[in-house]
């Protein structure tokens, strides 16, 4: 019996070292292998008194069976671990089976699909529709403003049709106030200007005086690009900015006159302002037309 201790004691340490090893790899599989290798590390630290004892060599034979038998029973876990891994890999490299064919479900799909083609193409004719009549109605209503004639019947159409464009609606909002009222055309600022011209020379006329009698005869005025600071020079700059087709540089002018010429120059100024706003508005508009495509944002 002593003979067979110590090769009874390497084999159960043998034993002990690959039932560590085995409940290791069950801890990294999550399997509970924690709690079974917390058994082989009592075993591990207590296998001194079996082995001290001769007398107790039954109790050690016993001991070394159990501990046996726990490694059968590790090891034919560590078995099913590893097939269940190896099907579960198997499985993930397995290419998805192809969805079974339904003829039904193909068809309806089918008819859906046409459905939503049938009407994308309505909603895309009832845009481009759309297009052709607010450009179309865009050319009605800055023919007639730039005419001066009234445009409301023609822009209360075109503020219809832009009903959904966030970026037509407040440029035509800004011409709604002056579609009742005829645009003040060029030519009719020009001849605005001529009159205001004549009333404020009228007004300076002194009759008593010979020189007063001739300015009832002869207009005597500056004309051209004159210099100076004098409303004499600042009105004929203007003048010619005006009939050089330039109303804004005309008005930049006229803001300079003094407090006794500027007051006859008030309504050219009003209808020069209203001149620009609707040029200002009817430009914004063609941009944001061709910049678009002339296209409405539908909702």
């Amino acid at each position: 019996m002593s003979d067979s201790t110590p090769q009874n004691t390497g084999s159960f340490r043998k034993t002990t070292i690959k039932l560590v090893q085995l409940c290791a790899v069950l801890v990294v599989l999550g399997v509970g292998g924690k709690a079974l290798l917390d058994v082989a590390k009592r075993e591990m630290r207590h296998p001194a008194p079996a082995l001290q004892n001769s007398v107790a060599t039954n109790n050690y034979d016993e001991q070394f069976a159990r501990t046996n038998e726990r490694l059968t029973y590790l090891e034919a876990q560590l078995a099913s671990i590893e097939k269940a891994l190896t099907y579960v890999q198997n499985q993930a490299e397995k290419p998805p089976a192809p969805a079974p064919e339904n003829p039904a479900v193909e068809a309806r799909l089918e008819t859906l699909q046409n459905r939503l083609d049938a009407l994308q193409n309505s909603r895309s004719s009832a845009d481009e529709m759309r297009r052709i009549s607010l450009i179309s109605t865009f050319g009605v209503l800055q023919k007639s403003a730039r005419e001066g004639k009234v445009f409301e019947s023609e822009l209360t159409q075109m503020t219809s049709l832009a009903v959904t464009d966030s970026r037509l609606l407040p440029i035509l909002a800004e011409l709604q106030p002056l579609a009742k009222e005829q645009t003040p055309t060029l030519d009719a600022l020009k001849k605005q200007f001529e009159r205001s011209v004549r009333r404020r020379m009228e007004s300076s006329d002194d009759n008593t005086s010979l020189l007063g009698n001739l300015k009832t005869l002869v207009r005597v005025r500056k004309e051209g690009n004159a210099e100076g600071d004098d409303d004499e020079s600042v009105i004929a700059r203007a003048e010619t900015n005006l009939n050089n087709g330039k109303p804004e540089e005309a008005l930049r002018e006229l803001s300079t006159l003094s407090a006794n010429a500027a007051p006859f120059f008030v309504l050219f100024t009003q209808m020069a302002k209203n001149h620009l706003k609707v040029e200002s508005a009817l430009i914004t508009l063609q941009l944001e037309l061709a910049n678009a495509g002339g296209q409405t944002t539908t909702p």
